[in-house]
């Protein structure tokens, strides 16, 4: 009878000791699965942080605009200048722009409306890129062209103008990027000056 009591109490133990190397074990897996994950995430971030490096940011240059007039046509001549700042060639460069001039607040749909510069071209590491417009390219278009009376009224700070417009383009990964631009006309003691929006400017 006490034999079978020892042997009863030793299986029990021996349950006991099974089901702790199994929750150990367990715990070990864990850990090791744990470590696994956080090398491929560092691994999978230092890679992301390498291709940011290395790859090409287009984004703002300068600006260049002024008050013309032509045949009695008062008008805005302007042409806004981007820059690849990055490490890299940017590939199948395109982009599009436009301006507008609402007496209300700025339409998001507007950018939607205006058609791509199609391009394979290659941006290097410093180049620049123009784009040129002007509010009277269409006389027969009133979103396209202003009267002289709208041109006074930009001139005179009553009125908002607005110029926008983004850029597509690969990284040397294949990667797409866009960078988008939203800048408005603002009065100052010099007079006219352009100033970046709190919306609509992004690099991606």
């Amino acid at each position: 009878m006490q034999a079978q009591k020892a042997m009863s109490e030793w299986a029990w133990y021996m349950v006991l000791v099974s089901a702790l190397a199994l929750v150990i074990a367990a715990v070990g897996v864990y850990f090791v699965w744990q470590t696994l994950w956080e090398a491929q995430n560092a691994t999978h971030i230092a890679r992301e942080v390498g291709k940011r490096q290395v790859r090409p940011y287009i984004g703002f240059h300068d600006l260049n605009f002024s008050f013309e007039k032509a045949d009695d046509r008062d008008f805005l001549d302007l042409t806004l200048i981007v820059k690849n700042a990055g490490q890299s060639p940017a590939r199948k460069v395109r982009w599009r722009a436009g301006w507008a001039s609402d007496d209300g607040d700025f339409d998001t749909n507007w950018i939607n409306e205006l058609p791509y510069a199609e391009s394979d071209g290659v941006m290097n590491v410093g180049e620049t890129a123009e784009m040129r417009m002007q509010t009277h390219e269409v006389d027969d278009d009133p979103d396209r062209s202003l009267t002289n009376e709208q041109v006074a009224a930009i001139k005179a700070g009553q009125r908002p103008f607005w110029l926008f417009g983004e850029v597509d383009y690969l990284d040397m990964f294949g990667d797409p990027h866009k960078y988008t631009f939203r800048m408005v006309t603002a009065r100052k003691r010099s007079g006219i000056s352009f100033t970046v929006c709190e919306e609509g400017n992004d690099t991606t």
